[in-house]
C-alpha cells in the first residue's frame, strides 16, 4: 500500500461540494490507510465548523466511517468522533474487515 501525506483541504472541499449538492446526509467511508500524519487542532476546527453547517434543506451530515491504520491518526480520529457527539455519527475502526462488518451491522 502507498503512503500519502494527511491533507485537510481536499477533506473541506469534499464536505462543501457534498452539502452544496444536497446529499449532506448521506453516509460516508473514510479509508484513510496509507495516509501518514495527522489533521492539525486548526484544521479539525475546520472540519467541526463544516460540519455544524446544516444542508441546503436544514440536514445534518449523515454517518461517517474512518479507517485509519496509522496508530496517531486512529487516536486522532477516535479523539474527532468523540467530539462530533450526536450531532454526526462517527465509527473509527483500524481494518477493513472491521469497517464490512460494521457497515452490515448499520445495513449499508
Amino acid at each position: 500500500m502507498s503512503h500519502r501525506a494527511f491533507e485537510a483541504d481536499p477533506i473541506i472541499a469534499m464536505l462543501r461540494r457534498q452539502r452544496a449538492e444536497g446529499v449532506w446526509n448521506y453516509a460516508m467511508l473514510s479509508d484513510a490507510r496509507g495516509v501518514t500524519g495527522n489533521p492539525t487542532v486548526d484544521e479539525v476546527a475546520r472540519f467541526r465548523s463544516e460540519e455544524a453547517q446544516c444542508g441546503p434543506d436544514g440536514e445534518r451530515p449523515g454517518p461517517l466511517l474512518i479507517i485509519a491504520t496509522d496508530a496517531d491518526l486512529f487516536r486522532r480520529a477516535c479523539a474527532y468522533a468523540i467530539l462530533a457527539g450526536t450531532h454526526r455519527p462517527i465509527h473509527v475502526v483500524r481494518e477493513r474487515a472491521d469497517a464490512e462488518a460494521w457497515l452490515r451491522e448499520q445495513g449499508f
